[in-house]
């Protein structure tokens, strides 16, 4: 997996990535917390998804949606291997 900044300035930030997963996450978890954020495919030609953000500091909004995507994705961790552990 891989991401890159395309695009950063004062109140703006675009990222590309490999996949179209990670954004669409992110900018789910960036609007849930009342960020502007949106996923995109800019065109069939270019190889990469991406992130844009529109915040007063969307860095800050970026790390903080990443450590929050990044506990969510523990927590079903431990939901599937409490689900799985009891079908043996």
């Amino acid at each position: 997996m891989e991401a890159k900044i395309i695009k950063k300035k004062r109140g703006s930030l675009e990222l590309g990535f490999d996949n179209k997963e990670l954004p669409n996450v992110l900018a789910a978890s960036l609007s849930k917390r009342g960020v502007d954020a949106y996923a995109y495919y800019p065109h069939p030609l270019l190889s990469d998804y991406r992130l844009h953000i529109d915040s007063k500091n969307p860095m800050d909004d970026l790390k903080k949606s990443i450590v929050e995507v990044g506990k969510e994705w523990k927590d079903l961790q431990k939901i599937f291997r409490k689900t799985l552990s009891k079908k043996k």
